[in-house]
């Protein structure tokens, strides 16, 4: 599986409108402007970044982690301005199955992107990683994440609740899932 996520990882994919690529350290300016950003980050384990330090730091691990990849983690990027990010992680073989999780810059908000984005990564992940599952789970007050799912066929899974402590505080999640129509 490595060679696999190695090889598509640095070779990402492009929409009609975006490419989907591997991070880079030119990347640290565009990548602040939304982890700094405490709405972007309300429903976040992490952040907001309060200097860009702590970008760079996240970047130099990334792409450190490209070279003996576990998951595939890829820009947004459009017009030459990173926007967000989208991974693919918990990639089983086994059950072929994945889940995924983005965010997107709020500048960038409303114009379709992420469902553009997440609806390729689909795509990728069913015809390329020749799984036949993608989950994503997501904060159940993240009414936008939920839309972008529902927007590209992403089913609620009953009983997929939980809590999750996010910046000390009880969260519930909820698990949304597409399947490969065979």
């Amino acid at each position: 599986m490595d060679n696999l996520t190695n090889k598509y990882l640095h070779e990402g994919c492009v929409t009609e409108r975006l490419k989907l690529r591997p991070l880079s350290i030119n990347d640290t300016n565009d990548m602040f402007e939304y982890t700094s950003d405490p709405i972007t980050c309300k429903f976040l384990k992490w952040g907001p970044h309060k200097e860009i330090n702590e970008t760079q730091l996240f970047i130099n691990r990334a792409t450190c982690d490209y070279k003996n990849p576990k998951d595939i983690l890829w820009g947004i990027e459009h017009d030459d301005t990173l926007i967000g990010v989208i991974r693919i992680y918990n990639i089983d073989m086994t059950n072929k199955e994945c889940e995924i999780s983005y965010i997107l810059n709020r500048k960038f908000e409303g114009k379709g992107y992420m469902t553009e984005t997440v609806r390729k990564v689909i795509m990728f992940c069913f015809e390329e990683l020749n799984l036949l599952r993608v989950k994503a789970i997501f904060d159940f007050e993240n009414t936008s994440s939920l839309k972008v799912m529902e927007r590209c066929n992403m089913l609620q899974i009953d009983n997929s609740s939980k809590v999750i402590i996010i910046k000390n505080e009880n969260r519930l999640f909820k698990t949304c899932a597409i399947e490969k129509e065979v």
